[in-house]
């Protein structure tokens, strides 16, 4: 039972996690279309949006959010580059992408060209799928520390991630 209770838990976060990361995709695409539209200011709002998306796909597989940007850049940054798990440079496209778009949203005056915004948009699509392709590897990491937390033997292990890998393909 409580191996099952486990799973609905791990469904549930990766089903927010799958839903947040749906909404990094939905800011690339509307940033690739502002861009086209030449609303640059619009189009780095967007970027930055989807890397804030895919930051929080990441916090949802461990139950976890912030009601500040500030705070769920910072939680990210500690847990997840500071460990290794993501590099430095993505800490640097974060503060890049958050700082052009609060210039873009609060600064009356700040003009962003198109060159600016479209690597904006790069960095943002780069780091989205560096989000995208540690999900499934924190999902099953935190699927085996369940199952080892409670005693499942080795072999259900092996059998679980089999299983576990063909369900989050």
């Amino acid at each position: 039972m409580l191996f099952q209770k486990g799973l609905i838990f791990i469904h549930h976060t990766k089903d927010m996690s799958n839903y947040r990361y749906e909404q990094a995709e939905q800011c690339l695409s509307s940033a690739r279309t502002l861009i086209g539209t030449a609303d640059f200011k619009g189009a780095a709002n967007r970027s930055y949006y989807a890397i804030f998306h895919a930051m929080r796909s990441i916090l949802a597989l461990q139950n976890c959010d912030f009601g500040k940007h500030t705070a769920v850049i910072s939680h990210f940054r500690k847990n997840f580059i500071k460990t290794g798990i993501f590099s430095v440079e993505m800490s640097d496209i974060i503060e890049n992408l958050f700082t052009v778009r609060n210039k873009c949203d609060y600064d009356d005056f700040y003009i962003i060209s198109k060159e600016d915004v479209v690597a904006q948009l790069i960095s943002a699509v780069i780091s989205a799928q560096w989000v995208n392709d540690s999900i499934a590897n924190i999902t099953f990491l935190k699927c085996v520390s369940y199952l080892f937390s409670h005693d499942i033997s080795v072999h259900q292990i092996s059998c679980f991630r089999t299983a576990t890998m063909i369900s989050f393909c």
